[in-house]
């Protein structure tokens, strides 16, 4: 924007752009580098937007008003069917407790929003942070339902959390479903050693 502002016409130095020159041909620039401390970005301006556009059918309409929300990017596995094992996709970064807690206060407190479906790529990845903002959601005393997305064997490793995630409010803790075949398994990539 700051560039077509300026009255460039050459967009060839703008990370992550693709384009099409004056000569008709279409140019990828390089990938722009993932924003690894994603705290240092603003909060949403939920103001902007009209969240009863976006939900789904899927929750009961006694969990209360829903709203999609991300708290992390990327993903730290590298299995060969999912769009994020890109390498501009697959690092995989979150935002902090502190920040976390924040977004979905403020969902709560001035938008009235209870049902969160958090849409992260993987739920529960870094087991402190998770426990922290479980914790947190508790002590501040928000009444809330949830609907997460976890990998089977990270459910299994993080299954000592699971009446502690009940009590923070989630209710919904969607699976893939797993080849039963190992050599299936080994052709995604989906539990490469050392997993």
């Amino acid at each position: 924007v700051r560039a077509i502002e300026s009255g460039e016409r050459d967009f060839s130095k703008i990370l992550g752009l693709t384009w099409r020159a004056p000569d008709g041909t279409v140019v990828k620039n390089p990938d722009r580098p993932p924003i690894m401390d994603l705290d240092s970005l603003p909060l949403p301006d939920w103001s902007l937007v009209d969240l009863d556009w976006y939900g789904v059918n899927t929750f009961p309409p006694s969990w209360g008003k829903q709203v999609l929300l991300t708290l992390s990017r990327g993903c730290p596995y590298h299995c060969q069917f999912c769009l994020p094992r890109l390498a501009s996709y697959n690092t995989y970064r979150e935002h902090g407790t502190k920040r976390k807690l924040e977004i979905i206060s403020e969902l709560y407190h001035k938008y009235e929003r209870r049902m969160f479906w958090i849409n992260d790529l993987i739920f529960g990845v870094n087991e402190e942070r998770t426990r922290e903002f479980l914790e947190g959601l508790i002590n501040e005393g928000l009444k809330i339902n949830m609907c997460v997305d976890m990998r089977v064997d990270l459910l299994l490793r993080r299954k000592h959390l699971l009446p502690l995630m009940r009590e923070a409010g989630v209710r919904i803790v969607a699976l893939g479903i797993e080849s039963p075949l190992p050599k299936d398994n080994e052709a995604y990539n989906k539990y490469p050693s050392g997993m």
